[in-house]
């Protein structure tokens, strides 16, 4: 199973320099067999699972769905963090016309009252 996760997960790269790529997949891949072990223990507890293949497969099927979505998560924090700081001036545009109108539109109630 070990296999099939390595082969699924290996194109799973990050849009950083490959020392913090590295670092950020080994905490993702930590923190998701962490849970999965979790989970299949709870499963076993509740009398959900009986042996050992039952709960290999049950483990690298709930570690290969969370390192995915924590996977994506991450990416897309990666990619916005990455598209404001290529973009900071339109940000900050963006932030202070929207202040801006909060606070007309605040003064604006308030004069209605």
């Amino acid at each position: 199973m070990k296999i099939i996760f390595d082969l699924l997960t290996s194109p799973l790269g990050l849009p950083i320099a490959w020392y913090w790529e590295y670092l950020i997949i080994w905490a993702i891949s930590g923190i998701a067999y962490r849970v999965a072990f979790a989970l299949v223990g709870n499963l076993y507890d509740s009398h959900l699972i009986f042996g050992s293949v039952s709960g290999s497969i049950c483990h690298w099927i709930i570690r290969l769905v969370f390192f995915v979505l924590l996977w994506a998560i991450i990416y897309g924090i990666i990619v916005a963090v990455n598209w404001v700081v290529a973009n900071y001036i339109l940000c900050l545009c963006i932030l202070g016309s929207a202040i801006i109108l909060t606070l007309l539109s605040f003064g604006f109630i308030k004069n209605l009252r």
